[in-house]
Parts: structure tokens; sequence; C-alpha cells
């Protein structure tokens, strides 16, 4: 019977590690319950720029790595332009991007695959939170070690999204991982970064906030 428990426990534990993502299992989190809550418990810094944000860029596609800016602006009510061009003025890509609508203006031809702009369009719109509901139901994941940092597991209708937030020394932090391997850091605090990684396609994507004077 003791064995049998224990083999029981050892199969519970597996399913927990197994169902967890990624991003919360590198930090020994947990799923705790099932919990209905808000977009902005999970700090959409983006809802509310005004003006344009600029962001140093190095874009690394196979063999190819092109270094440049990236400007990111509203067009009206969570519709954004998003525009990357090297240093020497050439254009990398040119978006339009909204919650129902993705319009390609230009795109480089090394780029300008359907399944790499299906990634640009997911990955942008789970940085900027277009597919989150105002409410919506969630799995929360904790550590005991640290209340303040938690995160919130949700399906949308372009897959599971799992988003991370917690303390920094000037603000907070959120990450958030898409199945097909996004990482993004954006929060208020002094080095604004986000990170698109996806190895298997050899496509990599490093942004850093400009900061406005």
């Amino acid at each position: 019977k003791l064995m049998k428990k224990l083999s029981v426990a050892v199969l519970l534990i597996s399913l927990v590690v197994g169902c967890t993502p990624k991003i919360y299992r590198s930090m020994g989190m947990q799923p705790t319950l099932t919990v209905s809550t808000y977009r902005s418990n999970l700090m959409p810094v983006f809802d509310s720029i005004v003006q344009p944000l600029y962001f140093t860029a190095d874009v690394t596609f196979k063999e190819n790595t092109l270094s440049g800016m990236l400007a990111l602006s509203k067009e009206g009510e969570r519709s954004y332009r998003i525009v990357m061009m090297t240093t020497f003025g050439m254009q990398i890509f040119d978006f339009s991007l909204s919650a129902d609508s993705f319009i390609v203006h230009s795109c480089m031809d090394k780029l300008n695959k359907k399944v790499i702009l299906n990634i640009l369009r997911n990955d942008f719109r789970s940085i900027l939170m277009l597919d989150v509901p105002d409410q919506f139901k969630g799995v929360l994941y904790q550590t005991s070690a640290n209340s303040q940092r938690w995160g919130c597991s949700l399906k949308t209708k372009n897959g599971e999204y799992n988003y991370l937030v917690y303390p920094a020394k000037n603000g907070f932090v959120r990450m958030v991982g898409r199945g097909s391997g996004i990482k993004g850091m954006i929060g208020v605090f002094d080095e604004e970064l986000i990170t698109i990684d996806h190895s298997k396609l050899g496509l990599k994507i490093n942004l850093k906030l400009i900061k406005q004077e």
C-alpha cells in the first residue's frame, strides 16, 4: 500500500511539473488555483503610450544580422504601427496591428514569408496584449517563498499565453511566454528590453528602449 501511495504521489508530481509552462517551472512556481482576473493586473504598459516609442534593434535571421531601430506608435485604441529599419535607413518591416487585423505595408524579402509574418504578428500581439480580454479566467502560478512574484496562464484564440509579473528595483518586470518560444521583458523600470527568440527558425530580435528626455 505504501509503495502504491508513493507511486501515485510521484505520478501527481510528474503531471504537475509536466503541465507547468517552462516560464514558471524555471522559477519554481506551481499552479495554485483558477482565478477570474483583469487585463489591467498584467500591466499592459503599451496601452497608455501617447508619443511613439523607439528601440534600438538587432535582428538575426539564420546567418544574417541587421542592426537598426524599431518605432512603435499608436494608431488608435489598441491599434499600433510597428516599423523597423536598419541604421542605413533600409526598411526591414512595416506593420499595422490590432486585435482583429494585421496589415503588412512592407517587409524585406528574406522575412517576407508566411510562417515568419505569422510569428511576428502573434509575438507582437502577445507583447501588446491584444488577445487578452479585459476580464478573463486563468491559472494562477506562485511560489511559497515569494508571494509577490506571480504568473497567470490563459488561453486565447492564438494559443496559450503565460504572463509573469514580479517586482523589480524601479517598478515591475513583466514577461510573456508562448508555446513557440517568445520571451519578453516589459515594465516601468530603467532597462526596458524585449527579446523575441525562435531558435528553431534561426530568428532572434533584441529590442532596447531608447529613453526620451
